[in-house]
């Protein structure tokens, strides 16, 4: 009875976590760990659990690679790249998402792609802006070439970092930073290949999208405890 219970229960949190994250009610960050506090608060989690997973080289893995994104976003090197990005595509869209496949791709897998789909959305909108294309028919590009890089190494999304870590915790051998690049590059250049040819002809075409940002890169980052905070002291005022 107790492990059924432990289930329901799980399965509440995660559902409760799902509804949460869809309405944006709070900070994803702390919605996740408040969901983490609740099981441990049930007794589903205990020390030991919470301790597997700071003893796991994957989260530290990947928390290495936001360092190293971040680290290379600051240098200016995807700046640069991405700036390079309008003087190469023109203003064509098939050139355009054919320059943006030989951008992102090698990088997403080099680094996590989620620094690289940041840095390129604001330069995609003004690209949009200033050429007159709709920034709709680069948007969806973007992310799924990013991912598609993501596929070709080890280092490229945090969930190949995840999967090799329960490998090793199951006692199989870690995998090698190259040991997935041959079926990754297979599935990066025909998904490349599918999106340049089929694809960008079943992509919205919309002209209020390019509206959404302005052409400066005005990202904003704060902690989920600064915007509870704020959310608090403006509730109390």
């Amino acid at each position: 009875m107790e492990g059924s219970a432990h289930m329901l229960i799980t399965f509440a949190v995660l559902l409760g976590v799902f509804v949460v994250f869809a309405k944006e009610w709070l900070p994803n960050d702390l919605v996740a760990l408040s969901g983490m506090l609740l099981l441990v608060i049930c007794g589903i989690l205990d020390e030991n659990d919470l301790g597997k997973v700071f003893s796991n080289s994957a989260p530290m893995t990947i928390g290495a690679m936001f360092i190293l994104g971040e680290a290379l976003t600051r240098t200016g090197t995807v700046d640069w790249i991405a700036h390079r990005f309008e003087k190469w595509a023109g203003k064509s869209i098939p050139r355009a998402i054919l320059i943006l496949a030989l951008i992102v791709m090698p990088m997403s897998a080099v680094m996590n792609n989620t620094p690289v789909v940041i840095v390129f959305l604001p330069v995609l909108m003004a690209f949009a802006r200033s050429t007159g294309l709709k920034a709709s028919k680069l948007l969806i590009p973007l992310s799924f070439l990013s991912i598609l890089g993501g596929t070709i190494t080890l280092i490229g999304t945090s969930t190949n970092l995840l999967v090799s870590g329960l490998s090793k915790q199951q006692g199989q051998p870690a995998f090698g930073i190259f040991e997935i690049s041959g079926l990754g590059a297979i599935y990066a250049v025909i998904g490349a290949l599918y999106i340049y040819f089929i694809g960008r002809h079943l992509l919205p075409d919309r002209d209020t999208v390019s509206s959404l940002l302005d052409a400066e890169d005005t990202r904003k980052f704060s902690s989920a405890w600064k915007s509870l905070r704020d959310q608090i002291w403006s509730t109390a005022v």
